[in-house]
């Protein structure tokens, strides 16, 4: 529906770019995107206007990160996981997408963070030097998106 990478394939890519980046010595980051109060809006609008939504949002993602190395999946349900291999400011390209969204204007009603839709996002990137400091990137990541939440959302940390 999104036109996303599906998350068996997805994680099969991140294990080769994780150890691609440690092979090279380079960076890779993840960014981990929530869509806010998801629920509630297919609550008041319904599942047809979230499966739009849900479309909307991929095609920011896929348009700010939109390298050959670039991966983006929909990870569960309202949450998109990106990995960024060899990027140096993976929060300057999250904000833009923060700020892509809520440009949208798409009205959400139910919403604690805005009155349009909005995301929230999380960004973590190491360079790795073993594989097992892929977990270390996958929780800093999602660390950092609940923290971005607790702060009122709309937001990347």
């Amino acid at each position: 529906m999104t036109q996303c990478l599906n998350k068996k394939y997805f994680l099969e890519r991140f294990d080769e770019e994780f150890k691609r980046a440690i092979r090279e010595k380079q960076n890779i980051s993840l960014i981990i995107v929530d869509i806010d109060e998801f629920k509630a809006f297919n609550d008041i609008y319904g599942r047809s206007e979230g499966d739009e939504c849900l479309k909307l949002v991929a095609n920011i993602l896929v348009n700010h990160c939109n390298r050959p190395s670039d991966l983006i999946s929909r990870f569960n349900g309202d949450e998109f996981y990106i990995l960024l291999p060899n990027t140096s400011e993976p929060k300057i390209i999250s904000n833009n997408c923060v700020d892509s969204v809520k440009s949208l204007h798409i009205p959400h009603g139910n919403s604690i963070a805005s009155n349009v839709l909005t995301i929230s996002i999380g960004v973590a990137s190491i360079k790795p030097e073993k594989t097992f400091q892929k977990e270390e990137l996958i929780l800093t990541a999602n660390n950092s998106l609940k923290y971005a939440k607790r702060s009122g959302r709309n937001r990347v940390h």
